[in-house]
Order: structure tokens, then sequence, then C-alpha cells
């Protein structure tokens, strides 16, 4: 198990727009985390948290991408099956979760997301305090901040609530709000999702 997070404060900033209403202080954090299109950090989101990305966390997709290149980023995690196919260049940043992605898939019932896996990873890591904002499991009226993905893309995942590629949120939120929200802190809307808004 990685010791990257154990005993610190850790905050993970997801792409979800209301995260970005009010400004967040990421220097009372000892590591701040991102994931997927988040980074670069630009418009609002450096505006409102600055252009900290200690941890980034990308999709298979981004594997490779020139933002992993990033000297700004200290650290990135991927699934231990994705060590393979990254760059030799990035073997002193990539490091694997600490726990089994294809085990939680099927505990969870669901394809984990990329958000999802990072909470997992950071949650078994053992930090001191863990702050997750920005995590929406697809509900609200806007679910990225401008600048994180095309128009396109949002009004696809708006119409399908992320419940696309076997990506199941109610199954996700549910494994989170009853093992995972007791132990952490997160923002308001987080601790304000109920089941009703699933269904």
């Amino acid at each position: 198990m990685s010791n990257l997070f154990k005993n610190k404060s850790v905050i993970l900033i997801g792409p979800a727009e209301y995260a970005y209403s009010n400004a967040i202080d990421t220097e009372n954090f000892d590591i701040v985390v991102r994931i997927n299109h988040s980074v670069p950090v630009r418009g609002i989101t450096l505006t409102k948290t600055g252009s900290r990305c200690d941890v980034y966390y990308p999709n298979p997709d981004l594997i490779n991408s020139p933002i992993c290149f990033s000297e700004k980023i200290k650290h990135i995690r991927t699934d231990k099956s994705h060590l393979e196919f990254w760059h030799s260049n990035l073997e002193e940043k990539v490091t694997s979760y600490n726990f089994d992605f294809y085990q939680y898939c099927k505990r969870i019932g669901s394809n984990i997301n990329t958000g999802m896996a990072a909470i997992l990873d950071i949650f078994f890591g053992e930090p001191s305090l863990f702050y997750v904002t920005g995590i929406s499991f697809y509900r609200g009226e806007k679910i990225y901040h401008q600048n994180y993905s095309s128009k396109f893309q949002e009004r696809i995942m708006l119409a399908t609530r992320g419940n696309i590629s076997s990506h199941n949120q109610f199954l996700q939120w549910k494994y989170f709000s009853e093992n995972i929200l007791p132990y952490i802190e997160a923002d308001d809307f987080i601790k304000s999702i109920r089941e009703k808004d699933f269904f």
C-alpha cells in the first residue's frame, strides 16, 4: 500500500461547477488532487482554487497525454493493470491504487468513475483529513465547470446522468454514502444528495 496520503490532509477537487461558487484555499492542505480534464487548471477553476495539482487521476484515455508530463504534477495514480502502458519518462510519477479496482467494481456493482476511484484510493491511503468537493454523481443542473468538457459531451452526460459505459451513479453514490462519507469531510452539496435524487 502506498504511503502517499498517510497522515496527510488531502483535498479532492472535482469538476462540478457548484464547487466554484466560493474560493477554496488549497494551501490549507498537504495534498491537492484533481481528476481527468480538471488539469490544466484555468478559468474559474484557477481563480477559485489556485493552480496546485499534487496528485492527478486521469482516465485511461488520458494516459501519456501532454498534461501528464507537466512538472506541476508530482504524482499520477492509476490502476495496476494500466502501469505497463505509461511512458518510461513517467515511471517515477506513476503509482497504482491502494485498492483492487476490479474487485471494487464487483463489490459496488458498477464500473467505477475516475472520481470514485480517486475517493477510494485516497480513503484507503489513510489521510488524517480528507475533504471532497465538486463530486456530484451527476446530480444538479450543471455537472461540469465551463472549461472541463465540450458542450456536446456535457449534454450527453446530462442526458444520461453519467450512466454510460456500465457506470451506475446510484450504486457508486450508495457505496460512497454508506462506507466513506461518514468518515470524511465533504461539501454541503455532496452531503445533501439523497436516494430519491437518482430516480
